[in-house]
């Protein structure tokens, strides 16, 4: 809730007063705001571990998002693990010595 005081504290007087406005309407604006957020936090993270398929938790501190490949085509796999991202890893090295 600090951070939230914080944000509350920032904003001036006429965002003070068209927030409390908002609020008083049933919140949809600030409710359509907070759900696109949610939303742009979700797809930051895939949906499931690449390596075991378990679902992912985008609120998970030990969950991980690799983005890697070519700059014009690149390419995102999330881990629900260190240690299936570590595997993962593995695999793109084998992958790589065997091109060569």
């Amino acid at each position: 809730m600090a951070k939230i005081r914080d944000f509350v504290e920032v904003l001036d007087y006429e965002e003070l007063k068209r927030l409390k406005e908002d609020l008083e309407r049933g919140g949809m604006i600030l409710s359509s705001l907070v759900k696109s957020r949610l939303e742009q936090k979700h797809s930051e993270h895939g949906r499931f571990c690449a390596v075991c398929f378990a679902d992912i938790d985008p609120t998970n501190p030990n969950s991980f998002t690799l983005h890697f490949g070519s700059a014009d085509f690149r390419k995102r796999a999330s881990f629900c693990a260190a240690d299936c991202l570590e595997y993962f890893i593995s695999q793109l090295k084998l992958d790589s010595v065997e091109k060569i």
